[in-house]
């Protein structure tokens, strides 16, 4: 899916995100990050609410809950029962001890887990509207 140009890819909430990864991933200091990119992803199955978005931010279609894969300070993977058709989403994390986080996000990948279609990954790249703080 190709980025609106009115969307900066690297969020304004950027230190927000990497504090609230850190604070988590304090709970559970055994789990080593997924892989190494240009931003580590953590494991951390966590309860996600996301709600489905047009370009200009406004709410389409239903939201859902569903639990994340991984997180890093620029994106988050999770796993869902049908395949995510809106581009933007708004995403919400819960940490496991309650806190929660608040993100814009732009959806770069939903592929089919296995052949039969029956659960998807996807994974989505945060994102801060230009007229956002």
């Amino acid at each position: 899916m190709e980025a609106n140009r009115q969307f900066e890819i690297l969020p304004s909430k950027a230190k927000e995100i990497s504090a609230f990864i850190a604070r988590t991933i304090e709970q559970k200091p055994e789990d080593p990050p997924v892989e190494q990119r240009s931003n580590s992803r953590h494991s951390m199955p966590s309860s996600v609410v996301i709600r489905q978005l047009d370009e200009n931010g406004n709410e389409i279609g239903p939201g859902f809950c569903t639990i994340s894969k991984d997180l890093s300070d620029s994106g988050l993977g999770f796993l869902h029962t049908d395949p995510v058709t809106s581009e933007y989403l708004e995403v919400t994390v819960v940490s496991p001890i309650g806190e929660e986080l608040c993100v814009n996000a732009r959806v770069c990948h939903c592929t089919p887990v296995g052949n039969l279609g029956l659960l998807y990954q996807v994974g989505v790249e945060f994102y801060s509207r230009n007229n956002e703080s």
